[in-house]
């Protein structure tokens, strides 16, 4: 996956596909997300979230069955960092499939902010 770089001004998008690999088979594999609520948490490298979205606001499943996903971190209600220099944040993708909060870790995204104008 490319690393997405995200406007510190602006909301936040891209597109993922979540795989894994088969224990037998050694083959990568979709993660199936049929029925899974999924939360995306951006963090900052001190420690900090810098923007997060879930399947309730931002994160849509696009095709389960091959584990595609669309993310949207929106603006609004974001933490306001306006870095100087581009920052490496890092995005861990959590699950579940019982509809309880999402716990299960199932991926990281790393991904670049810049300042926004």
């Amino acid at each position: 996956m490319k690393v997405p770089t995200f406007n510190s001004k602006a909301d936040w998008r891209f597109y993922a596909q979540f795989l894994q690999t088969d224990p037998i088979t050694k083959a990568e594999t979709p993660i199936i997300l049929t029925g899974s609520r999924l939360r995306v948490t951006f963090m900052a490298p001190d420690g900090t979230v810098a923007g997060q979205a879930t399947t309730e606001s931002g994160v849509t499943i696009t095709t389960p069955l091959q584990g595609r996903v669309a993310v949207v971190v929106a603006a609004a209600g974001r933490e306001d960092l306006s870095p100087l220099a581009p920052v490496a944040l890092i995005g861990d993708v959590y699950r579940s499939t019982d509809g309880s909060e999402p716990t299960e870790w199932i991926a990281r995204i790393p991904a670049t902010l810049v300042a926004g104008a």
